[in-house]
């Protein structure tokens, strides 16, 4: 585990024109096509099997209970049926076109062993490593995260061409309220990418609370489940949860005065202390507040371990509900420069 991981990003943002765009289109495809290990598109899952398998039972017969946003629909399922991508291990923006799927290798093989160990209290070190790891890749990588990131620069981008038209005005016969930004969204998935491991050093060295249920409401978990909350204008310090399995959750304060070393790599947290993980029982307010957070996350999909008209009627309550982004530019004519203020919140978006 180093942080080779960590590669460069070969950026392709461009202008185009529609002629253009469709010659540019064609050619990712290209490119993507080429990625491949053979003539077929590999099917990845952006949410491992080994996190989703710990709310069914393949022996018993017992499925996951799918819940659809976009439609109301309930369904059975399986892991290997839910949370794919095409290529979705691969990124043409990244040096190394499997770092994702590196990093995913690092925990997806240990993450039950790691779940079974905070499940029964007998957690270590090793334990919230691999957490980390997962509950990293988890919160930066999903279809969600990746449509806000690529909104996010899109956003970013456009704020700035008034600023390049000053130095660099373009043609009489193009103005630039007509210019739109397009952003691949593979570009920030692999900005994304480049981060992971920073973003598990800072979930493995903060505190974490243990919430085991016992209550008649299990923990629900989601496509998108790395939950956020506690975030407001006043700046306060974000949470996050992630459900582990119906009885048993984890969340931290995101406390970025954790500041991550210039010289970091993966392999100094086996040998770094983990933050303290503190064990409580979750009550039945927590059990409905986490899930109510689930599913306002989720980009789609929520799932259950077990049919329940109470997780029906909760889907459909909040289905218009999710992560958005909210992005707000100011221009900074000192500096010719400009301030980008942004965030993601829920709101509705259906």
């Amino acid at each position: 585990m180093s942080c080779s991981l960590c590669g460069t990003l070969k950026p392709n943002l461009k202008r185009t024109g529609s002629g253009e765009a469709a010659r540019q289109t064609g050619q990712r495809r290209d490119r993507r096509a080429a990625m491949c290990y053979d003539d077929r598109m590999a099917l990845d899952h952006y949410l491992a099997r080994t996190y989703l398998k710990h709310w069914c039972d393949k022996d018993a017969g017992r499925p996951l209970r799918a819940y659809r946003k976009s439609d109301g629909k309930e369904f059975p399922c399986w892991p290997a049926d839910v949370c794919t991508e095409r290529d979705g291990d691969l990124n043409q923006y990244l040096t190394k076109l499997d770092m994702l799927g590196q990093f995913r290798r690092l925990w997806e093989p240990f993450w039950n062993q790691a779940v079974d160990g905070y499940r029964s209290g007998q957690f270590t070190g090793d334990h919230k490593f691999v957490l980390a790891l997962g509950w990293a890749s988890i919160s930066a990588t999903t279809p969600t995260t990746t449509g806000i990131g690529t909104e996010m620069l899109q956003k970013e981008l456009q704020s700035l061409l008034p600023i390049i038209a000053r130095d660099h005005p373009p043609p009489k016969s193009i103005r630039l309220e007509d210019v739109i930004i397009e952003v691949d969204p593979d570009f920030a998935k692999a900005m994304a990418t480049r981060v992971l491991p920073r973003l598990a050093w800072r979930f493995y060295v903060q505190p974490w609370s243990l919430l085991s249920n016992s209550t008649v409401e299990p923990f629900l978990t989601s496509d998108n489940p790395s939950a956020m909350f506690g975030q407001d204008n006043l700046g306060l310090t974000p949470a996050r949860t992630l459900p582990l399995s119906p009885d048993c959750c984890v969340s931290t304060m995101m406390d970025f005065n954790f500041a991550v070393p210039t010289d970091f790599n993966l392999t100094d947290l086996t040998t770094r202390a983990c933050g303290k993980t503190t064990v409580e029982a979750a009550t039945l307010e927590q059990a409905r507040f986490v899930n109510s957070l689930i599913v306002k996350h989720a980009g789609d999909l929520v799932f259950s371990s077990r049919a329940d008209a109470d997780v029906a009627g909760l889907v459909a309550a909040l289905r218009k509900y999710g992560v958005q982004l909210d992005h707000t530019a100011m221009s900074l004519e000192a500096t010719k420069g400009v301030l980008h203020i942004a965030k993601t919140g829920i709101g509705t978006i259906r």
